[in-house]
């Protein structure tokens, strides 16, 4: 996927390798196995970006894709980063600010939202903070992709979709009623699960499961890069 290894990441508690960095429609997304080697702390990562100081979207993924709130103590975990691809007009190469807020882990739940918490009671937690480099990626997506995507090659856009895109929560629906409803979206089938994509009108929407690595999963989220057509497509779903 055109990615040079870097050097770890390297702090106190917390390493962090780049897996790969592909563009995305108008967002560069980029992912890092990253693991928390401390006992005493949890730890939930932020981005921002450096000119601006703007706030970059990440997500963390457990073993099994699904989203966690924070990283265990002792505990490894997937950190999909996406930000828009302007961030690469002025170069080849920009760089990002990760923070990795510290939770002592005998205090809170794992859980829970304490970054919310904090900045409710204005206090500051405690964090490590390094900057990353990212440089431009040779590999480029889109929303057209989808429908000739294989399996890798699918996991990959929907992971992109994670941080690439904005993305809705649904009145949940099996893969059939999903596809009797809804006539303008092809149906990606990799056997035990369902992705399906808008054409014509629902050109742009993205229905997927958020198990999609799951046996079964119902359809209950919709993506895509434009917010109005999301939220009136789930008042349509209600």
């Amino acid at each position: 996927l055109g990615v040079t290894p870097k050097d770890p990441f390297v702090s106190n508690y917390t390493s962090l390798e780049q897996r790969w960095c592909i563009g995305f429609g108008d967002a560069i997304c980029v992912s890092f196995d990253v693991m928390n080697t401390s006992e005493q702390y949890h730890m939930q990562p932020i981005c921002h970006t450096l000119e601006d100081c703007g706030l970059i979207k990440c997500v963390l993924l457990d073993n099994e894709g699904s989203s966690i709130p924070l990283l265990r103590s002792n505990s490894s975990a997937e950190l999909l980063v996406g930000f828009s691809k302007s961030q690469l007009f002025k170069s080849k190469i920009c760089s990002i600010l990760l923070e990795m807020i510290r939770y002592p882990s005998d205090e809170i739940s794992p859980d829970a939202d304490m970054l919310a918490r904090s900045i409710a009671r204005q206090t500051r937690l405690p964090s490590e903070a390094r900057i990353l480099t990212i440089s431009a990626p040779l590999k480029w997506y889109s929303f057209e992709n989808f429908l000739s995507a294989k399996e890798t090659e699918m996991l990959l856009l929907l992971s992109c979709l994670r941080v690439g895109s904005y993305s809705y929560m649904m009145k949940p629906k099996s893969s059939f009623e999903f596809a009797e409803a809804n006539p303008d979206f092809d149906c990606c089938d990799f056997g035990d699960w369902q992705v399906f994509v808008g054409h014509g009108i629902m050109d742009g929407l993205v229905a997927v499961p958020s198990t999609f690595n799951q046996p079964n999963g119902s359809i209950d989220r919709i993506c895509g890069i434009n917010e109005e057509l999301l939220t009136t497509f789930v008042k349509r779903c209600q």
